[in-house]
């Protein structure tokens, strides 16, 4: 400088020719002119830049302002590879040119990789033997991260200034307006690889809902790739649903959420598993509303829901594998592949069910597959109540029946409208072989606890009257042979005291089978002497007369 400029005192000289507004156009004509080799055109246009950049900082008219700033991004789009890209997005950050950020940006990038080698780079999944298409890649995103950066410092109120730390008199107001038109610059642009790189960040920094209010063709692209990359994270696959829902496509949401309860990740816990399948069976559900039930998405809710009901089984086995000593290592294991992937009921039987000998748990799975095998369900009911008495150990015969009332009174609720699952005449035999065995003296227990599970009188009657015909020497071995006409008398006189309890069409019904197999109680009692048969029959047949002079009137 000191050779080409007009000086007397060297570089201070220089520096006051520069700041004598003296412009960059004579200088660099006359560095062109004396040293081309050392600086060439691209050198004249950086000078040119700043000069620009500094002009427009002093300038107090907007528009002469904006055309200053025109001209210098006009300039830095013809340099490329050598505009110092973050020197000149700080200073029109300075300038509150946030625009300008992304037109340069994004032009620059094009420029750095004008065969688009970067986009067929990441849309070939990356692969590590194309050197060149991951330069191309790795230039563009080096641009389109000054638009990222410049995104976080007005979201989080610390726009950058090139002369010291940054500062800002913005409001929130205007750094918001600045960023939301800043993004629909980026996506009204076609360079797919800046809308990855803004939808990244917006990912990286927890804007969820700022991402999924996107529009854009690239946007389900960018998912469904983040998806399929990193399948072990639940956030790429909650996206993609919620984008589905939001786009009000609700078929596809409900396929993904589908998959999410399907994936093999040890994150997820069973409870996370079976919400993601419920969302499905609702957006299923939605579809379905949309198309038809007879659908192809109508198929689908319904694999859903059989899904789900399985899924509860699973869920229901894992609570009581829980409660088991966790010491015990293949406790440990049961839990940690019960939370890791669904199963089905072959499996949740075999594996889990059977061997920790979860009775109620089997008796849910066979009800559910449609299982029928009336010997082994008789076996797990059995099973279900001995595990009862044995939680309360020697407690009283009271607490004892009780806890036997409470269980039967819960799974009633469950089983009782189906017969194949809810063997009635074994289940009355069970407990009233316990109420013998604890010497309860309360014949109606049992009936009562029945009824309180919603279980008409009349099929309670019948299943005991079924029992009694049996004839099971159990009862004269149990020291009560008389025990079970004992609680039949019971009944009976519940219903001659009030039978106008039962709706007509069961008051019939039971008229008709008490009138029946009176004569037949009473003609087996008959042919015992002692006392209390005796005593049986002539209570049975005061109810017998009962029951005839009320069913006249």
């Amino acid at each position: 400088m000191k050779k080409f400029l007009p000086i007397k005192n060297g570089v201070d000289n220089t520096k006051g020719y520069l700041a004598d507004s003296a412009s960059t156009d004579s200088i660099s004509s006359r560095l062109r002119d004396v040293c081309p080799s050392l600086y060439r055109s691209d050198d004249a246009i950086c000078s040119k830049v700043n000069e620009l950049l500094l002009n427009a900082r002093n300038e107090s008219s907007r528009a002469n302002k904006e055309q200053l700033l025109k001209e210098a991004l006009e300039l830095c789009k013809q340099i490329p590879t050598r505009v110092q890209l973050s020197n000149v997005c700080q200073h029109l950050s300075a300038l509150q040119c946030f625009s300008g950020i992304v037109d340069l940006c994004l032009a620059v990038a094009d420029k750095r990789d004008p065969q688009k080698r970067g986009l067929y780079y990441y849309q070939s999944n990356e692969p590590a033997d194309d050197k060149a298409g991951r330069d191309s890649y790795l230039a563009r995103i080096d641009a389109y991260r000054q638009i990222t950066t410049y995104l976080g410092l007005l979201m989080y109120g610390i726009p950058a200034s090139p002369q010291g730390p940054p500062t800002t008199s913005q409001t929130v107001a205007d750094a918001q307006s600045q960023v939301e038109n800043m993004l629909k610059l980026v996506l009204r642009s076609d360079d797919e690889l800046c809308h990855v790189a803004v939808y990244s960040w917006l990912i990286e920094r927890g804007l969820i809902d700022k991402l999924l209010q996107i529009r854009s063709p690239f946007l389900e692209k960018y998912l469904l790739r983040e998806k399929d990359c990193h399948p072990e994270v639940p956030l790429k696959m909650d996206l993609l649903w919620k984008f589905y829902e939001n786009q009000r496509n609700f078929a596809a949401a409900s396929k993904v959420l589908a998959q999410l309860a399907d994936t093999h990740n040890a994150q997820l816990s069973l409870n996370q598993r079976i919400e993601y399948l419920s969302r499905a069976i609702v957006c299923a559900k939605s579809g379905s509303m949309n198309v038809g039930p007879m659908s192809a998405q109508g198929d689908l809710l319904h694999e859903l829901e059989e899904k789900m009901d399985v899924a509860r089984l699973q869920a229901q086995i894992l609570e009581s594998v829980m409660q088991l000593p966790s010491h015990i290592p293949q406790v440990r294991d049961a839990i940690s592949r019960l939370n890791s992937e669904f199963f089905n009921v072959t499996t949740l039987y075999e594996d889990f069910a059977e061997p920790f000998g979860l009775s109620e748990c089997q008796l849910a799975i066979m009800q559910c597959a449609g299982h029928q095998d009336p010997p082994l369900i008789m076996s797990i009911w059995s099973q279900i109540f001995d595990k009862e008495i044995a939680k309360v150990g020697n407690a009283e015969s009271s607490t004892k029946m009780a806890v036997l009332g409470a269980a039967l009174k819960r799974l009633a609720r469950q089983y009782a409208s189906s017969e194949q699952y809810f063997p009635l005449e074994h289940v009355i035999k069970t407990l009233e072989l316990y109420a013998v065995k604890f010497q309860y003296q309360e014949p109606l227990w049992l009936p009562n606890t029945l009824l309180s599970a919603g279980i008409p009188l009349l099929r309670i009657y019948k299943a005991y009257v079924k029992v009694h015909s049996a004839r099971d020497n159990v009862w004269k071995a149990e020291g009560a042979p008389h025990h079970l006409v004992t609680v039949i008398d019971r009944i009976t006189k519940i219903f001659a005291e009030n039978p106008n309890s039962l709706p007509a069409p069961e008051r019939r019904s039971m008229y008709g089978t008490l009138l029946v197999e009176l004569p037949v109680l009473l003609s087996h009692l008959y042919g015992f002497a002692d006392p209390q048969a005796k005593l049986l029959a002539v209570s049975l047949k005061q109810t017998q007369e009962q029951l005839l002079r009320s069913s006249l009137h």
